[in-house]
C-alpha cells in the first residue's frame, strides 16, 4: 500500500474511505426508503 509509510497519504486515504462510506450508505438509505423507481428519477 502506498499510504502506509506516509501518515499524510494515509490520512486522505482514511477520510476518503469514510467520506465514500458514507455517500454510500445515504444512496442506501434512499433507496431503501423511497424505492429504486423514485431513485432512478
Amino acid at each position: 500500500m502506498l499510504g502506509v509509510g506516509d501518515a499524510d497519504l494515509l490520512a486522505r486515504m482514511n477520510q476518503y474511505q469514510e467520506d465514500t462510506r458514507d455517500y454510500v450508505l445515504t444512496k442506501a438509505e434512499k433507496l431503501r426508503k423511497d424505492g429504486w423507481e423514485a431513485y432512478l428519477n
